[in-house]
């Protein structure tokens, strides 16, 4: 996990039980459970600015799950349009392997020509 930047106020206490969990069980920093972690802190220290700019009450907990089952929600429904595509994808006949055929064919029937021309050629010229 990231330690925090100078601008940011985070609670130390809490940033070092979450670090000693990390060493503790062996976690890396790219782990997406740190990603979560950082949206909690990134979530609740906007939410403290802006309440001490304005005379809003802080959301609860369950408008805040609420708010993260919605964004769950549209993750899973993009990740399901994005596998369709995939597979939409995959289902378009491979152009190339039809390319590397059509060459091959135009290959072989270059070098019958160029037998015949040679033969016609050796025949009449020669």
């Amino acid at each position: 996990m990231n330690p925090p930047s100078g601008n940011e106020q985070h609670d130390t206490t809490a940033l070092a039980a979450v670090v000693e969990w990390q060493k503790k069980y062996n976690i890396k920093d790219g782990d997406p459970l740190f990603a979560s972690i950082e949206l909690f802190q990134i979530y609740f220290g906007e939410i403290q600015s802006t309440a001490k700019s304005e005379t809003s009450r802080i959301p609860s907990f369950v408008e805040f799950r609420d708010s993260l089952e919605l964004l769950d929600g549209c993750g899973k429904r993009f990740s399901k349009q994005a596998a369709e595509l995939i597979d939409a994808m995959r289902g378009v006949p491979n152009i190339r392997k039809q390319v590397q055929f059509y060459h091959a064919v135009l290959f072989a029937l270059l070098a019958l020509l160029c037998v015949i021309f040679g033969i016609y050629i050796g025949m009449f010229i020669l």
